[in-house]
C-alpha cells in the first residue's frame, strides 16, 4: 500500500509539473508561440461596426514578427509591452506550482503569467549554483531559501486595446510612494524581500515594494492635447518590455537594460551580494558588424589579446602585488620574493584598476579586434552568476565599439548553473560579438566555442586573406569511465580528436589564393580587341607568387604540451617564463600540433597557436616538429595575465599581448603592453 501510494504521489507530481502551464523543453522553443499572430500586420479597418471580433484578433498580432508571449527570454528583442507585474513566495524546488491565479479571459487580454526565474535574494541564487553559498551564511540561505524565495512574475501582450506598463519604482518602508496626483500607479502586494532577507539582511531589514505605472491606450489626438503644456506624461513614455535581476555591487546591467533600483543591499563582511532590478524599454538590436572583418586599406589588422580576467559577481581582493617596503623587494634574488594573495600596504581595486589598464591598452593600441582567451569568470565560488559578470567584463570593449571574439577557459564553467554552451551563447548575444557557439557535438558533446572568423581584404574582390580559429580546450580531463560523475585531478582537458577532425575539415574548405596577395584595384578592363594577341601576358609561373591557403592564428585557452618542448636554441621573444610546469599545466593530450605540422606547405594555415591560462607566462616561441631545426615551425604565444583579480607574481606587471598582421596576412609581429 505504501509503495502504491508513493507511485500515485509521483504520478500526481509529474502531472502537475508537466501540465500545460509548464514551459516546453529547450528543443521545442523554436516556433513556440502563444497569443500572437505571426505576420499579422493589418489593423482594425477604421473601427467599422461589426468588426469587434476581428479587431481583438488582429490587435494581438501587431506589426513585424511574432515572439513567444509565455516564455522568459530576456535576450529576445520582444517589443510587446508588459501589462501586469506581481511577486510570489515560492518553494524553489516547485516554482512552477506558485504561478499567480488567473482566468482564461485575463490571459487573453493581458497575456499569461511569465516567471522571471532569478530569485530576488542573491543568497538564494548563489546557494543554488555549483559550489555557491559557502560558509554559515550559505548554509542558512539554503535552509531558509528552501522554505521561501521571492520571484517576479509578469504578463505581456501585443494587443493594442489593453494597458501597458510604462514606469517602475522601488519604495522601501518609510519612504514616500508615488504621489496620488500621478494616476495609474499600482502597488504590488507582496514584499520583495523574504522573511530570511529581513531577518539576516543587515541593512535590508525593512520591507520594500514594487510600484508600477500603467496607461490605457489613447489616440494620438488625446496624447497631443494633454501634451500641450509640455508636461511629461505617462503616455509619452516607452513601455517596459522586459525585466531582469542582476546581482553584485557596481555591476552593469545587460546591454539595453537600465537599473530600476536595489532590492537588497550587499554586505561583503557577511558574504551577501546585492540584488538589483533592471528593465528594458524599446529593444535595441545589436549593432551591425561584418562577420568577416576587413583589413585596413594599408594591409594591416591588429588584434589585442586579453587573457584571464577572473572577474566575480562582487569585487575580490587584488592578488600578488608587490608589498611596498618589504625586505623581499630589496633582494636581487628572484628566489627570495614572497608570494601572497593580498598586498596589504598597496591600495588596489581589482575591477576598477584592471579596467583602467584595459582602457589604457585599448586607447593606446586602437585594435581592429579584441580576443578574450578564456577565464573571463573567476569560478571558485565567486562568479556564480554569469549574467551579472559578463557585462562588466566586456564594457570597455563595447563602449569603444570594437569587434571582439572569445573562448572559454577552465574556470568559466565553475560555480555557475549555466552550461558552457549557454555561456558561449550569452557571449554571442553581446554587442559587437563575433563569438559563435559552434557545433554542439564537438569536444565529445561538452565543449562550446569551436568556430572560425575569416578576414577579408577591403577591396571589391573581398578575398579571404587571413583566418582565425577558436578551439575549446575544456576544463579538467574526464575520469575515463567515471566521466559523468567526476573529474580527474591534476590534469587539464585537451583539444580532442573530434575537434581536430573538424578543424581539418574547415581548413580543407579554405580556398587558395595567389600569395603574396595583391589587392584588386576594382577597375574594369577597358574594351579589348580579342582578335589580336596581346604584346605581353602575365604568367604566374614567372612571378614569385604562388597558390596557397591564407595564413591563420589559432586561439585556445589551455596551452598545448608542445609549448614546453623547447631548448636553448628555440627561437624566443618576450618576457621569461615563470611557469614551466609542463604537462601538468598544459593540455593533457597531444595531437593538434602534429595535425598542423602534417599539413604540407601551401596547405598549412596556422602559423601561431595562442593561449592564456598561465598568468605569469607572456612569451612566444617557435616550436618545430620532432625537434628538427629545419623548415618553418609553429609559433606558440602566451597572453600573460591581464587582471589584478587573478593570481600573478610580485614585481611582475600585468600584461596584454598585441598581434599585428601586415601585408594582408603575409607578415606578423607581436609585443606586450604592460
Amino acid at each position: 500500500l505504501i509503495l502504491w501510494a508513493a507511485f500515485i504521489f509521483l504520478l500526481s507530481i509529474n502531472f502537475l509539473t508537466l501540465s500545460k502551464e509548464r514551459l516546453p523543453s529547450k528543443s521545442a522553443y523554436i516556433g513556440w508561440q502563444a497569443l500572437t499572430n505571426i505576420g499579422s500586420t493589418h489593423q482594425n479597418p477604421g473601427g467599422a461596426p461589426g468588426n469587434e471580433e476581428q479587431a481583438a484578433a488582429t490587435s494581438q498580432g501587431g506589426a513585424g514578427p511574432g515572439f513567444p508571449m509565455d516564455v522568459y527570454a530576456p535576450l529576445v528583442p520582444n517589443p510587446a509591452p508588459l501589462t501586469e507585474i506581481t511577486v510570489r513566495s515560492c518553494v524553489p524546488i516547485a516554482v512552477s506550482l506558485c504561478h499567480p491565479p488567473t482566468t482564461a479571459a485575463e490571459d487573453a487580454r493581458l497575456g499569461p503569467w511569465v516567471l522571471v526565474p532569478r530569485p530576488l535574494d542573491a543568497q538564494a541564487m548563489s546557494s543554488s549554483t555549483i559550489g555557491g553559498g559557502g560558509g554559515l551564511g550559505g548554509a542558512f540561505a539554503k535552509i531558509f531559501g528552501a522554505l521561501e524565495t521571492k520571484f517576479l512574475f509578469y504578463r505581456r501582450s501585443s494587443r493594442e486595446d489593453t494597458q501597458k506598463v510604462v514606469d517602475l519604482r522601488l519604495v522601501e518602508t518609510g519612504q514616500d510612494p508615488p504621489t496620488t496626483s500621478e494616476d495609474g500607479w499600482h502597488r504590488v502586494h507582496d514584499d520583495l524581500r523574504s522573511r530570511y532577507m529581513r531577518i539576516w539582511g543587515g541593512s535590508s531589514k525593512m520591507g520594500i515594494h514594487l510600484y508600477y505605472r500603467t496607461v490605457e491606450v489613447k489616440t494620438n489626438e488625446e496624447v497631443a492635447t494633454k501634451s500641450k503644456g509640455k508636461v511629461p506624461l505617462a503616455e509619452s513614455l516607452d513601455p517596459i518590455t522586459e525585466l531582469d535581476i542582476m546581482y553584485g555591487d557596481g555591476n552593469f546591467p545587460w546591454p539595453g537594460f537600465d537599473i530600476v533600483g536595489q532590492i537588497a543591499l550587499g554586505d561583503h563582511s557577511a558574504g551577501r551580494s546585492s540584488t538589483s532590478l533592471t528593465a528594458r524599454r524599446k529593444p535595441i538590436p545589436n549593432p551591425h558588424i561584418d562577420v568577416r572583418p576587413k583589413f585596413t586599406s594599408n594591409g594591416t589588422f591588429k588584434i589585442l589579446q586579453i587573457a584571464d580576467l577572473h572577474f566575480s559577481v562582487d569585487e575580490e581582493p587584488c592578488r600578488d602585488l608587490r608589498e611596498v617596503g618589504s625586505a623581499a623587494l630589496k633582494s636581487k634574488s628572484s628566489s627570495s620574493l614572497r608570494f601572497g594573495r593580498r598586498a596589504p600596504t598597496l591600495p588596489c581595486h581589482s575591477y576598477n584598476d584592471t579596467v583602467a589598464l584595459l582602457n589604457a591598452w585599448l586607447d593606446a593600441e586602437k585594435p581592429d579586434m579584441v580576443v578574450l582567451t578564456g577565464d573571463q569568470l573567476n569560478g571558485q565560488s565567486t562568479s556564480w552568476d554569469a549574467k551579472s559578470v559578463l557585462p562588466k567584463t566586456l564594457k570597455p570593449i563595447i563602449d569603444r565599439k570594437i569587434p571582439w571574439a572569445g573562448i572559454l577557459g577552465n574556470h568559466d564553467s565553475q560555480t555557475t548553473s549555466v552550461s558552457r554552451t549557454d555561456l558561449v551563447g550569452l557571449m554571442s548575444e553581446m554587442p559587437y560579438s563575433l563569438t559563435r557557439v559552434g557545433p554542439l557535438a564537438l569536444h565529445d558533446g561538452v565543449g562550446a566555442g569551436n568556430y572560425y572568423v575569416r578576414l577579408e581584404s577591403p577591396t571589391p574582390d573581398k578575398a579571404n586573406v587571413f583566418n582565425l580559429y577558436f578551439l575549446d580546450s575544456g576544463d579538467q580531463e574526464p575520469k575515463g569511465m567515471l566521466a559523468p560523475w567526476g573529474k580527474a585531478r591534476g590534469h587539464y582537458d585537451s583539444i580532442r580528436q573530434d575537434q581536430i577532425i573538424w578543424f581539418l575539415e574547415q581548413s580543407g574548405q579554405t580556398k587558395k589564393l595567389l600569395r603574396p596577395y595583391v589587392p584588386d584595384g576594382g577597375v574594369d578592363l577597358p574594351k579589348q580587341d580579342w582578335h589580336h594577341r596581346a604584346d605581353h601576358e602575365w604568367d604566374a609561373s614567372s612571378s614569385s607568387r604562388s597558390l596557397s591557403k591564407p595564413n591563420a592564428l589559432a586561439f585556445t585557452h589551455i596551452p598545448l604540451p608542445e609549448f614546453f618542448d623547447v631548448d636553448s636554441t628555440t627561437p624566443h621573444f618576450g618576457p621569461d617564463r615563470a611557469e614551466t610546469s609542463g604537462v601538468i599545466g598544459s593540455q593533457r593530450e597531444r595531437g593538434f600540433f602534429d595535425a598542423l605540422m602534417a599539413q604540407g606547405e601551401g596547405e598549412r594555415e596556422v602559423r601561431a597557436v595562442i593561449s592564456g591560462h598561465m598568468h605569469n607566462n607572456g612569451d612566444c616561441e617557435e616550436i618545430k616538429r620532432g625537434g628538427h631545426k629545419v623548415g618553418r615551425g609553429t609559433w606558440m604565444c602566451f597572453g600573460g595575465g591581464a587582471s589584478y583579480a587573478a593570481y600573478g607574481m610580485q614585481g611582475r606587471p600585468r600584461m596584454a599581448r598585441v598581434y599585428q598582421i601586415d601585408a594582408f596576412g603575409e607578415r606578423g609581429s607581436s609585443w606586450t603592453r604592460l
